[in-house]
C-alpha cells in the first residue's frame, strides 16, 4: 500500500505539469494528440474529443504531444509545395475558362487527416507568444501546486519561526553567544525564509565551522546584527557504525519560536515555505555543479517512491492529520524541484526549448528546425543516459548496496 500511495503521489505531480502544458496549448487553440502518465508501452487509454489519454507501464514521467511541436517537416512542406502548384494551376484554368474567380480548398493535405480528428491546430503554427505559454505551463502548474500543498501543510503543522525561543546547555550555540529572541537572519551567507532551512546549510557542511547572524532587539527598542562563528555539534545515530557510513546529523543546539495560527498567517508562511524550498533547489544544484555533492547521491522515481512509501508507512502510526501533512511535504518538494529542474535552459527540456523561443521572439526568426531538433535528439539521449544512472543508484540504495 505504501508502495501504491507513493507512486500516486508522484504520478500526481507528473499529471498535474503535463495538465499546464495541456492548459495552455488548447487556450492557444494548440491540437493535442496524446496527453500520457508514464512511460513505455500503452496500459489504458481513451479519445476525448481528438486527444488520446493514456496510462503507461514505466511510472517515471509522462507527456504532452502536441502536434507539430518539432516543427513543419520536410514531407509537410513537399505536399504543401505540390498543392499550392495545383491550387494556382487550376486557379489559372478558371480564369481562363469563365473568367471569374473560385472557392479554393487550402487544406495541408499532409497534415489534414489529424486536424481533422484533433481540436487546434499544429504547433509551429502559432504565434510565439502561444507557444512560450504551452511550453511554460507545465513547470508554472508544478508552482501552483507546490504553493496550494504548503497552505495544506501550514494549515496542518504548528508554525514556527525564524526567533530562538530555546537555547540548549552546553551547545555550540550557548557558547557562542545566542539568546533567547534572537531572531535567525543567515546562517553562511544563506538568508532564511523558514527555519526548516537551516538544518540543511548545518548539515551540509557536515560539521564545519558556519558564518551565523542572528538579530538581536536591544533594551532601548533598536535591533543590531551579530555574527557567530559556530561548529555544530554531531549527533551519533548508531555509535556502533563508522561516521562515514552513518546518517549521524548535525545541531548548533536551538529551538525556535512557534506563532499564532490565522488565515493570513497560513498564506504568509504557506508562500514562504514554497519559496523556501525554491531556494532549496538551487541550493542543492550549486552543490552538485561544484562537486561538493557527489552526482551518486541524485535520487530518481525509484529512490522518491521508496523514500516517500518509508515516510507514508511511518506517518500511518500518527493518525490521518499526519499522514496529510506527510504527503503534503513530499508534494511541494518533488513540484518545487520538478519546475525548477524543468526550466534549467537543457536541450529537451521545457526549459531549453523556452531558450530557442526567446531567442526567436528576439532576433524575429525561428531557429532551423532541423538544428533545434538534432540539439534536442542530442539533450534528450543525454538525458536518458543520467536517467539510468540515477535509477541505478536508486536500485543499489533499496537493496542496501549503495
Amino acid at each position: 500500500m505504501s508502495i501504491i500511495v507513493a507512486l500516486l503521489v508522484f504520478s500526481f505531480i507528473v499529471f498535474i505539469h503535463e495538465l499546464g502544458h495541456f492548459y495552455f496549448a488548447r487556450k492557444g487553440d494548440i491540437a493535442v494528440e496524446e496527453f500520457a502518465i508514464g512511460m513505455g508501452p500503452k496500459l489504458f487509454g481513451f479519445k476525448r474529443k481528438g486527444t488520446l489519454w493514456t496510462i503507461r507501464l514505466l511510472p517515471i514521467g509522462g507527456f504532452c504531444r502536441m502536434l507539430g511541436e518539432d516543427g513543419e517537416d520536410e514531407s509537410e512542406k513537399k505536399d504543401t509545395i505540390i498543392e499550392n502548384e495545383d491550387t494556382i494551376n487550376e486557379n489559372k484554368e478558371l480564369i481562363i475558362d469563365n473568367g471569374i474567380d473560385s472557392d479554393i480548398n487550402h487544406d495541408n493535405e499532409s497534415v489534414k487527416d489529424k486536424k481533422n480528428t484533433l481540436q487546434g491546430g499544429a504547433f509551429y503554427e502559432k504565434s510565439v507568444w502561444i507557444r512560450i505559454q504551452a511550453v511554460f505551463g507545465g513547470p508554472l502548474f508544478n508552482f501552483i501546486l507546490a504553493l496550494i500543498f504548503s497552505f495544506i501543510l501550514i494549515g496542518l503543522s504548528v508554525i514556527s519561526v525564524n526567533v530562538v525561543s530555546v537555547v540548549g546547555e552546553e551547545t555550540p550555540a550557548k557558547e557562542a553567544g545566542i539568546m533567547v529572541g534572537d531572531k535567525l537572519i543567515s546562517i553562511d551567507g544563506h538568508r532564511l525564509l523558514r527555519p526548516r532551512e537551516a538544518s540543511i546549510y548545518i548539515n551540509v557542511p557536515e560539521g564545519d565551522a558556519l558564518d551565523v547572524v542572528v538579530r538581536r532587539t536591544l533594551e532601548d527598542g533598536n535591533t543590531i546584527d551579530i555574527e557567530y562563528v559556530i561548529t555544530p555539534m554531531v549527533i551519533e545515530t548508531d555509535p556502533n557504525v563508522p561516521p562515514e557510513e552513518s546518517a549521524n546529523y548535525y545541531m548548533i543546539g536551538i529551538g525556535y519560536e512557534q506563532t499564532e495560527k490565522t488565515f493570513f498567517s497560513i498564506i504568509k508562511y504557506g508562500v514562504l515555505e514554497t519559496l523556501s524550498w525554491i531556494k532549496v533547489v538551487f541550493y542543492s544544484l550549486g552543490l552538485l555543479i561544484t562537486g561538493q555533492v557527489p552526482p551518486s547521491s541524485l535520487s530518481g522515481p525509484v529512490g522518491l517512491v521508496t523514500t516517500i512509501g518509508s515516510d507514508y508507512e511511518r506517518s500511518l502510526t500518527e493518525g490521518f492529520k499526519v499522514v496529510v501533512a506527510s504527503l503534503s511535504f513530499w508534494v511541494v518538494l518533488i513540484s518545487a524541484n520538478l519546475g525548477i529542474m524543468n526550466l534549467l535552459p537543457i536541450p529537451a527540456l521545457d526549459g531549453g526549448r523556452l531558450v530557442f523561443l526567446l531567442l526567436e521572439a528576439v532576433f524575429k526568426k525561428p531557429i532551423a528546425p532541423e538544428k533545434e531538433g538534432f540539439i534536442h535528439f542530442v539533450g534528450f539521449a543525454l538525458l536518458m543516459v543520467l536517467m539510468v544512472f540515477i535509477m541505478y543508484n536508486d536500485i543499489l540504495r533499496v537493496l542496501g548496496l549503495g
